[in-house]
């Protein structure tokens, strides 16, 4: 009887060291795991700071001279540049004759907004710290299309704008 007693410790033992070494495995791999997690959440979280960093280096700031003297000019300017791929914001002030323009250097440079400008018949100049361009000058036949209010060129029509 003895034996079988003795069989039956052995075996409460051997049941009790596994629960044990269950136990102590399960908590192991909370443990673990709790280290998975958190590096994973930092990892992320890392790169989405360096992803948008990237992503906000990518839009510019710039200010250009453009040629224009009336609302129907400002809307306009600012008409074509917002249907621009790659502009933000275009914001063209009448009595300084400067373009705010925020846009994506990855989509567009200044210089093909510039030129876009020119396009639909004002001339434009850029003007950054790096660059003082000449002016882009608008052809002559698109000009020649635009409004008689909207002739920059012409003094009088500048004149009789207030």
């Amino acid at each position: 009887m003895s034996s079988s007693g003795s069989s039956t410790v052995s075996s409460a033992t051997s049941a009790s060291a596994t629960t044990s070494s269950s136990v102590t495995g399960s908590s192991a791999t909370t443990s673990c795991s709790s280290v998975t997690s958190t590096s994973a959440s930092s990892f992320l979280t890392a790169f989405l700071f360096t992803f948008s960093s990237h992503v906000i280096s990518q839009t510019k700031s710039e200010t250009i001279f453009v040629n224009g003297v009336c609302g129907m000019c400002e809307k306009r300017i600012e008409s074509n540049c917002l249907n621009i791929k790659g502009v933000k914001m275009a914001d063209w002030n009448r009595e300084t004759g400067t373009l705010k323009i925020v846009f994506n250097e990855k989509k567009i440079s200044l210089d093909a907004i510039s030129k876009s400008i020119a396009s639909i018949g004002h001339d434009t100049k850029l003007i950054t710290p790096d660059v003082d361009s000449g002016w882009i000058t608008a052809p002559d036949e698109v000009y020649e299309k635009l409004p008689m209010c909207c002739k920059y060129r012409d003094e009088e029509v500048v004149k009789n704008h207030p």
